[in-house]
């Protein structure tokens, strides 16, 4: 029986090795995509990435972590990989990161930022 996104839970092996990180695991919609990255600056990250964007671009989620739970997560949803980062936004990414227990469950903020 296949586990469902919302049950799969980002292994502690993985989170450990981010333990200590200054940065953020960030999910960025535009449209039906979604892309998936991380950064010590989440804000400056999205204005860099509207810079080049031709549709808006807004935060989703964000919460602490690095380079080895990005990595989990592209490994975990390459199936839905539209290009590079990016991914074709869907109930199973949105269920993933609403299911994710996190040690310091207020970390993870739902949040859309104004571009000026």
């Amino acid at each position: 029986m296949k586990q469902s996104a919302a049950a799969l839970l980002i292994p502690e092996e993985i989170r450990n090795k981010d333990n200590g990180c200054n940065t953020y695991v960030y999910f960025m919609q535009s449209g039906g995509y979604i892309k998936i990255g991380f950064s010590q600056n989440v804000n400056k990250r999205l204005e860099s990435i509207q810079t080049g964007h031709p549709n808006k671009v807004k935060i989703k989620y964000k919460f602490k972590g690095g380079k080895h739970i990005e990595k989990f997560l592209h490994q975990t949803f390459k199936h839905k990989r539209s290009y590079g980062e990016w991914f074709h936004w869907c109930e199973e990414i949105e269920d993933f990161v609403k299911g994710q227990r996190l040690v310091e469950p207020m970390e993870i903020h739902k949040e859309i930022i104004p571009l000026m």
